[in-house]
């Protein structure tokens, strides 16, 4: 990963007080996916990404809407 990618993930994972995953439409626990990307687990990453939300629609988007993401078709 390049340098800069591994500083913001350093950064996020030294957070005093992580409000990513309430932020998430989807509730996902970013600092976990984040320590398993670090560690090269990236099966069990996606699993925590995609498998565990049958909701969202295949082919939805989360993208940033004013500072928070949001699922958009």
């Amino acid at each position: 990963m390049a340098l800069h990618v591994m500083d913001e993930a350093n950064q996020c994972l030294g957070c005093k007080k992580p409000r990513c995953q309430q932020g998430c439409p989807i509730q996902t626990n970013i600092p976990e996916v984040i320590r398993l990307l670090k560690a090269n687990k990236l099966d069990e990453a996606g699993r925590m990404l995609f498998g565990q939300h049958r909701t969202i629609p295949a082919g939805a988007v989360l993208k940033p809407q004013g500072g928070n993401c949001a699922v958009l078709p």
